[in-house]
């Protein structure tokens, strides 16, 4: 695939393997990929840029983009006549 040195661009997820979903460790890469699924997302570089940290985005307001998308739901709900 490729290595990590420097002056290099590179793409890069760094995830957490310390979540009760991840164990027991017997295929660490198999509870990373099928288990914890994104909630084991840390860190994701981009071109050298960190756009994910500590499991948050830096380049967008996660509530912001969480309450559009519940005005969005309500809206749905209502045209339903569910609410």
């Amino acid at each position: 695939m490729g290595s990590l040195e420097p002056g290099k661009r590179t793409d890069i997820v760094i995830r957490r393997n310390d979540l009760p979903e991840a164990v027991p460790q017997h295929h660490i890469e198999r509870a990373l990929m099928l288990h914890t699924l994104t909630k084991s997302v840390d860190t994701v570089i981009v071109d050298g840029r960190i756009v994910v940290k500590n499991g948050h985005h830096t380049l967008i307001d996660e509530e912001v983009v969480y309450q559009l998308g519940q005005k969005a739901a309500d809206r749905m709900l209502e045209r339903a006549g569910v609410k």
